[in-house]
């Protein structure tokens, strides 16, 4: 009997241990994300620098080249080809987030490839990289 009194209390240590951890991790995660939405709130923070790393900065720098590259081919700059899609939909960019534009060969043709997210919705354009006409567009619930 003594032994079964011994485990169960060896149990409930061990139970009320981890809801203790729980409890702790929980409330440190949004205390950081109730820091993260102030300091995105009033402009002061940008969550995609917060997950960056060396060696992301440098892939960005390759990007900057690889963009003036796509102008020396005869290309739109991939920020013409997103203000393209968000004219389309009488959109702004600040009113559209997740943000992800690619040169892609889609449709016979060389094209940048838009999302975004605005509101309730995912948006999706393929425009020509060379004359920045919409070639199909896309919009689904998110």
């Amino acid at each position: 009997m003594k032994k079964n009194n011994n485990i169960l209390i060896i149990v409930i240590v061990a139970i009320v241990l981890l809801a203790v951890i729980v409890v702790t991790m929980s409330l440190t995660l949004f205390k950081k994300m109730d820091e993260l939405e102030g300091e995105y709130r009033h402009g002061e923070y940008n969550y995609d620098d917060y997950y960056r790393d060396d060696e992301q900065i440098d892939n960005d720098k390759d990007k900057d080249q690889s963009e003036q590259q796509e102008e020396n081919n005869g290309y739109i700059t991939r920020q013409k080809a997103l203000d393209i899609a968000l004219e389309n939909l009488n959109l702004k960019q600040s009113d559209v987030y997740d943000i992800n534009c690619e040169l892609d060969y889609k449709y016979g043709t060389t094209v940048y490839e838009v999302e975004f997210k605005s509101g309730r919705y995912e948006y999706e354009f393929y425009i020509n990289a060379k004359t920045g006409k919409i070639i199909k567009s896309f919009k689904e619930r998110d």
